[in-house]
């Protein structure tokens, strides 16, 4: 199983724990580091780095930070170096939300490659407008994202190995 470790700025790694718990009703199991302002990353990194070895499960570490480029970002950078020189794998994603988070609980019991790929997913495709000005119908929210609809002109309806094809088809395409 892979470890999660959520590095972030302070109070969002603890809040998006938090996050999680209540979302799932149990705990995350993930390690949080929140870090405070004045963080130098040449300092953090080798604690950091010592914390990442500890959580490692022998499958890896998933490291979940904010902003890439911030300081955050840079200790788990660092830290990552540091711990894939001491053999473990470790893979650093920034830009983590709730649902990148979610996700890479709910599939951490892949290959860390996977299970990145997957948090990646689920942070993207998170990312939609859900509001009603369109509507009036709170329930009609507008996702800006591309659909497309077909009638079948068929009284009998789609053959079942036509349909098998479709559907097949239409779950390649993510969305």
């Amino acid at each position: 199983m892979i470890a999660i470790v959520i590095v972030a700025h302070v109070p969002l790694a603890s809040a998006l724990a938090a996050c999680a718990r209540h979302v799932l009703g149990r705990e995350p199991d993930v390690l949080v580091a929140d870090i405070l302002p004045n963080e130098c990353a040449s300092d953090c990194a080798p604690n950091l780095a010592q914390q990442l070895i500890e959580a490692d499960l022998g499958e890896g570490v998933l490291v979940l930070t904010d902003l890439p480029g911030a300081t955050p970002s840079n200790i788990a950078v660092q830290a990552s170096h540091i711990v894939q020189k001491a053999g473990v794998p470790c893979c650093v994603l920034g830009g983590v939300n709730a649902s990148m988070l979610l996700r890479a609980i709910n599939y951490r019991q892949g290959s860390l490659e996977d299970v990145a790929t997957s948090a990646l997913a689920g942070a993207t495709h998170a990312l939609l407008r859900v509001d009603c000005s369109q509507s009036n119908n709170i329930y009609e929210a507008t996702f800006l994202m591309p659909q497309l609809e077909l009638v079948v002109s068929n009284k009998l309806g789609l053959h079942a190995r036509a349909a098998a094809k479709l559907t097949q088809l239409a779950g390649q395409f993510s969305g």
